[in-house]
């Protein structure tokens, strides 16, 4: 089992977001990305990612399943000075994606989606932080 499928899983649900403002998974990241090009330009962004938890026994048995489970944040990234407004209405967008009960699979790999919510917004010198947390899990032998 991979943790990175299950990221795979959850940045594909993000990625079908109408207007999506710039996505950058946890593996493109690199902070001279966000500081010289999209700054400079003063380009909205989202960044995810996956925040694993503890994983526990789901079934007895030697060949019993695990739950893996976890957090999954997406950061919406908006210059100082745009309207909050645009960012609520896409942490609204996110939301809708990842409702309760909602199941994510590729191949032997299935991810439910237990609830999503909205962070407080953070202001800093040069963004706007809105995070969506989205709480999920998985069954894996």
């Amino acid at each position: 089992m991979s943790w990175q499928a299950i990221q795979t899983l959850l940045d594909t649900q993000v990625a079908t977001v109408a207007d999506l403002p710039t996505l950058i998974t946890e593996n493109m990241f690199t902070e001279k990305t966000i500081t010289t090009t999209l700054a400079a330009q003063k380009t909205a962004y989202t960044r995810t990612s996956l925040l694993p938890s503890e994983t526990e026994p789901f079934t007895l048995g030697t060949a019993g399943e695990d739950r893996y489970q976890g957090l999954y944040q997406v950061s919406l990234f908006y210059p100082e000075g745009d309207l909050v407004e645009g960012s609520n209405v896409m942490a609204d967008r996110i939301i809708a994606k990842y409702t309760r009960s909602t199941l994510l699979t590729d191949g032997s790999v299935t991810v439910r989606i237990w609830r999503s919510w909205r962070e407080i917004g953070i202001q800093s010198s040069f963004w706007y932080h809105l995070p969506v947390t989205v709480r999920w899990s998985s069954e894996i032998s």
